[in-house]
């Protein structure tokens, strides 16, 4: 399957999780997650939202889904939960598109995605790519 096909099938099975409110399914997940996480920390969100620099609202409205969490802003909640980022993604249904990649990665990949994939990472610094390769190596376990 081609890069293409994979991005379209990406993006049909995002635009099937939407809901009529807004939010996604999957932010509302992750947003619980967020929220299971951050009680077994025994942490308030006034805690939370001191320690990753918003306030407890935007804590609120992450975790409720409303507000969507960027990466970088989830990597500082693992961080001040002292969680494996992985672990606001559990309860997630497998996405259709897991096994087309699964069929695509039993291909060679090419030199030029390679190069392209390498040239984003060396822009991030090195914590973050620690923890991408770790996400990604927790997605390929799971599937």
């Amino acid at each position: 399957m081609t890069s293409k096909k994979i991005a379209k099938e990406i993006q049909s099975t995002v635009a099937e999780v939407g809901s009529a409110d807004g939010a996604k399914a999957v932010d509302r997940q992750i947003g619980t997650q967020i929220r299971v996480q951050r009680q077994q920390a025994n942490m308030s969100q006034l805690m939370l939202g001191e320690r990753i620099g918003v306030t407890f609202q935007q804590v609120q409205k992450y975790e409720r889904g409303s507000n969507r969490v960027s990466s970088s802003t989830l990597y500082e909640i693992a961080c001040a939960l002292g969680k494996p980022i992985d672990c606001f993604f559990e309860g997630l249904p497998r996405p259709r598109y897991v096994d087309a990649i699964g069929r695509a990665s039993s291909h060679q990949i090419a030199d030029s995605d390679v190069t392209m994939l390498s040239g984003y990472l060396g822009r991030i610094n090195q914590d973050v790519r620690d923890s991408i390769m770790d996400l990604i190596e927790a997605i390929t376990d799971r599937y």
